[in-house]
């Protein structure tokens, strides 16, 4: 039994939770209200990451809270791919098999040039892994999933709830406070995870200094209707000089991504829909009668991706994940992924935490060790492919497709760069980045 302080005027009333049944005795409110209670940890943000890791926590007998600033989930036109690295994960945390259930299981990722020309094809299932093929799903589904399954394993999910600070006692971090529908609510907590985002509210108000810019690449972003071979576990790049298109088949429809270089989308919208589906189906003959069914400007939404370098991704009684501790150029389809290593990277830490009581910096830095290197290393990558993906060069067009094909004759390579893109590989030595590079 869990129970919480609603302190009203100079009453309070006591609210037990017994079998996830609310018990109380109700009280006339004619002031604020301020709710105080208490969990071994309170993550905040319930996207994928922090969604996940309650639910392992909570698995592990530790009380478990996640603050939610929305209501609800609302349906999106968008689509994200779980890479490898993310879906070991998952299936780490038996959350998989639901997963699966939702999503599409691809096998190979393709480029291509506008022409037709295959530059190459990369094969998941050549990876030496259980895991190997992509997942391809509505995040908005995925979370549906993830939210199910942490209540079921006694989380408490709070939507409609923001952070407002964090709360010290003699200097140090004992908790947070949150606002919810005009109730103040006082959480101590052992440990506070920001899972919140690239702008991290709890990142700032623990002091850690971090810096922060938009990418030169932005994307336009759509799930169109997957008409054509609905059956097919392949995913596509179409390329052209400044040109991208992304093809990533759903369960029901086809993420599509469309490059713009920054700040364009607002000129793009002067022009009819028609020119500019007619583009897309230039660049991409094959998807035309998909391209088709997007009947309007609301059909699609406009991302801007922000690079974050952050001092440090843990302080007292505080540790960041996901985007809130790093970000990554979308170009490689690793955002979630990442964040999902994060989240098994910071649980092997957290046992030694909870044994010996211990929530400093100190004893959360094996957590963010463990997880900088490989996350440095595919953060350059991405920022290198998406500019060889989106270049108006003609001198590293050239270079790009030189590398493509040549790799497409060099399984060795091209399985490196497989194992790097997806998480697979830990570490990559200069010689082969170098052979990456098509300079061995």
């Amino acid at each position: 039994m869990r129970c919480q302080r609603h302190y009203v005027q100079n009453r309070f009333e006591l609210v037990c939770w017994v079998n996830n049944l609310d018990v109380r005795t109700q009280v006339k409110r004619r002031r604020a209200v301020v709710v105080e209670e208490e969990f071994d940890v309170a993550i905040v943000g319930g996207g994928v990451a922090g969604l996940a890791l309650a639910s392992a926590l909570a698995d592990r007998g530790h009380p478990t809270l996640v603050l939610e600033a929305r209501k609800g989930l609302t349906p999106v036109k968008r689509g994200m791919s779980l890479a490898p690295n993310g879906l070991q994960v998952l299936d780490r945390l038996n959350l998989l098999k639901p997963i699966e259930e939702i999503g599409r299981k691809l096998r190979v990722v393709r480029y291509l040039k506008s022409s037709g020309e295959l530059l190459v094809a990369y094969d998941y299932h050549e990876l030496n892994c259980k895991q190997n093929y992509l997942l391809s799903v509505q995040p908005h589904e995925l979370e549906t999933v993830l939210r199910r399954r942490a209540e079921e394993r006694g989380v408490r999910l709070l939507e409609g709830a923001s952070f407002d600070a964090l709360l010290r006692e003699d200097g140090r971090i004992i908790g947070l406070r949150a606002v919810s529908d005009g109730t103040q609510l006082n959480i101590r907590a052992k440990l506070i995870v920001g899972a919140d985002g690239g702008r991290s509210a709890v990142r700032q108000a623990a002091g850690i200094q971090a810096e922060s810019k938009p990418y030169k690449s932005s994307y336009l972003v759509t799930v169109a209707d997957a008409l054509g071979d609905a059956s097919t576990d392949e995913a596509t790049h179409y390329l052209a000089r400044g040109k991208m298109l992304g093809d990533f088949p759903l369960p029901h429809g086809r993420y599509l991504f469309f490059y713009l270089p920054a700040g364009t989308f607002e000129s793009l919208k002067t022009n009819s829909l028609e020119s500019f589906k007619s583009n897309l189906t230039q660049l991409a003959p094959a998807l035309k009668e998909s391209i088709q069914t997007t009947k309007s400007w609301v059909d699609f939404s406009y991302m801007i991706p922000y690079k974050v370098k952050v001092e440090s991704w843990v302080a007292n009684n505080v540790a960041l994940i996901g985007d809130a501790a790093h970000s990554i150029e979308p170009s490689l389809g690793q955002g979630g992924s990442l964040a999902l290593s994060d989240v098994a990277a910071l649980l092997d830490v957290l046992e030694e935490c909870f044994a010996k009581a211990d929530f400093s910096a100190n004893a959360l830095k094996g957590y963010e060790a463990a997880r900088r290197t490989q996350t440095n290393s595919l953060q350059r990558m991405a920022e290198l492919t998406g500019m060889l993906m989106n270049t108006n060069s003609s001198v590293l067009e050239w270079l790009r497709d030189r590398t493509m094909s040549r790799m497409r004759e060099d399984a060795k390579t091209k399985m490196l760069a497989l194992e790097t893109a997806t998480g697979m590989k830990q570490k990559i030595s200069t010689a082969e980045k170098l052979r990456l590079a098509g300079f061995l």
